[in-house]
């Protein structure tokens, strides 16, 4: 069964060599599926990319599926596009021609795909006689465009366009020319987003672009086990001269101590294996950062949740404003600067109005007390209450007022 894979959208691919891509422009849809190779002595054609090795004067062709996913009819180009290399990874060089594109031919390159249709087309090289042992990396193009034109009946278009691309590697030469190199060069714990894993380290040695993929076993020294895996990986594609690293994802599985550590990589019919003794040591900090992320969220989440929980219940204990029921007491309007003052100045006029009266009963009060007090009075009283008993119960009453009025005027 061939590997479905997808591939970047649009004119921009990426290194990494991919069976099956797809691409979608607004009512466009579109993918391209490589059909598995035949085997080699090279170990190179083996798989689901389109990767050849040709020798002088001869061809070789690979099939691919193109495949419409759109539900109005597309035209379909194929191309073959040249590449560029960016920061060691493959790009489409938009504007320039492959040196592989003369020695290129399809069995259709042109053609009209019905709506959820597919078509198997055939893509291969032939290889002059003259020509040297050499590398060549390329790109597949396949473009669907608006059937517009195509058929004039339709009553319809569909805008714009849809791209994708596979990588191609063309080796000139000899099957032993060209034979899969590559060696397993380390391996040591590493701390990944995903877990704790086990690092190995391949590096391409031949002529030939590789994709290993492999297993890591071990045995503990420090504390003696039995053999623990296998844990499986896969390598990115590694060019020619390349190294590139894979991940093992071990979890608890090998703890932090010294281990003899067993490592197998394939490319095709070409398989590798080597034996480390590592004091295994994670490094870096992607699990630790994946723990805080998991710890960060839920935990802002409580407290969101603490914080509403103490708002709903500040609202709800908070006691509403009394409304007393046909109340008889008006609010009170708002008044302006000028009414304010005025009121103020009222105020202060009726406050004068209302000290002196209260001096006076004050001064009134007073003059009683003296006038009770004084004893000449109290001895003429005696005495005309000893002579007269009738007379003092007459003359009683002006006496005091004498006494109330005279204190005024001596003031």
């Amino acid at each position: 069964m061939s590997k479905i894979c997808r591939v970047l959208i649009a004119l921009l691919i990426g290194s990494a060599p991919l069976s099956s891509v797809s691409a979608h422009a607004e009512n466009l849809g579109l993918t391209l599926q490589i059909l598995q190779g035949a085997t080699s002595k090279s170990g190179i054609e083996d798989n689901t990319r389109l990767w050849f090795v040709i020798e002088p004067g001869y061809s070789k062709s690979r099939k691919v599926v193109v495949k419409s996913t759109s539900n109005v009819p597309e035209k379909i180009n194929l191309s073959i596009g040249a590449v560029k290399r960016v920061n060691g990874e493959s790009q489409l060089a938009i504007g320039e021609t492959s040196e592989t594109e003369k020695w290129s031919s399809f069995s259709d390159q042109n053609f009209l795909l019905a709506p959820r249709s597919e078509k198997v087309v055939e893509v291969g090289f032939e290889i002059p006689k003259s020509e040297g042992v050499n590398s060549y990396a390329a790109m597949l193009l396949v473009k669907a465009t608006s059937a517009q034109g195509a058929n004039q009946n339709l009553s319809y278009s569909v805008p714009g366009a849809a791209q994708i691309a596979a990588p191609i590697f063309l080796g000139i030469g000899t099957e032993e020319e060209f034979l899969t190199k590559f060696e397993i060069k380390s391996v040591r714990g590493q701390n990944t987003v995903k877990g704790k894993s086990l690092r190995v380290e391949i590096k391409n040695s031949g002529k030939t672009p590789v994709s290993v993929q492999g297993d890591v076993q071990a045995i503990g020294i420090t504390f003696k086990t039995g053999t623990v895996g296998p844990f499986y990986y896969q390598t990115e594609t590694i060019a020619p001269g390349e190294t590139k690293f894979a991940d093992a994802l071990v979890g608890d599985s090998i703890t932090e101590s010294k281990w003899k550590i067993y490592v197998t990589a394939t490319q095709g019919q070409v398989t590798e294996s080597r034996e480390f003794e590592v004091n295994v040591n994670y490094s870096g900090s992607g699990n630790y950062l994946a723990t805080a992320i998991k710890i960060l969220i839920p935990s802002f989440f409580l407290i969101m949740l603490y914080w509403s929980i103490r708002v709903l219940r500040t609202k709800k204990l908070a006691p509403a404003p009394k409304v007393e029921k046909n109340s008889s007491k008006a609010s009170l309007p708002d008044l302006s600067d000028e009414q304010i003052r005025k009121l103020i100045q009222e105020f202060e006029r009726g406050s004068d109005r209302i000290k002196p009266t209260k001096k006076t009963a004050a001064k009134k009060t007073a003059a009683k007390k003296t006038a009770a007090n004084k004893p000449v009075k109290k001895t003429a009283s005696k005495k005309i209450s000893a002579k007269n008993p009738s007379k003092n119960v007459r003359e009683k009453a002006p006496t005091k007022k004498t006494a109330a009025t005279r204190k005024p005027k001596e003031n």
